[in-house]
């Protein structure tokens, strides 16, 4: 029996653990530890399997928002609050002060701004509209 889809999810573990090490170097030894174990789990399968000529697969950068969807619910929820449309950087602004981050730092308001404007992208049409002019502005349902 072919066990190839087995074998390439252990491999792509494998890559991710050494990216994890090469990101947290604090905790590398518990992701070497890890990756002996997967490494013991690939050579069941193959014996001869060539670890060395892996790379790391670089990890996801942490998330800014506690959970997932949360900006784009506190998106809809600023714009039900809005008494007009609202651009992506006011809304942005907004969300930086709810979370107690300072609008202000043109780095992380420019972080949550493209995250936020992707985020509204995905949900023009379902609960967001798009309104006419520039900058872009948004407004609800």
């Amino acid at each position: 029996m072919d066990k190839s889809h087995v074998i390439s999810a252990l491999f792509r573990k494998y890559c991710h653990l050494m990216g994890q090490a090469k990101r947290h170097p604090d905790r590398a030894d518990e992701y070497q530890a890890d990756m002996m174990h997967v490494e013991a789990t690939i050579r069941l399968f193959r014996a001869d399997a060539d670890l060395d000529s892996l790379k790391p697969i670089k990890p996801r950068k942490d998330t800014r928002w506690s959970k997932r969807g949360y900006g784009v619910r506190t998106t809809i929820e600023i714009l039900k609050q809005a008494d007009r449309p609202l651009s992506t950087r006011e809304i942005a602004e907004e969300v930086m002060r709810r979370e107690g981050l300072s609008p202000d730092d043109k780095e992380s308001r420019a972080d949550v701004c493209s995250s936020l404007h992707m985020s509204i992208l995905r949900r023009v049409g379902k609960d967001i509209v798009r309104v006419e002019g520039k900058p872009m502005r948004w407004a609800v349902l």
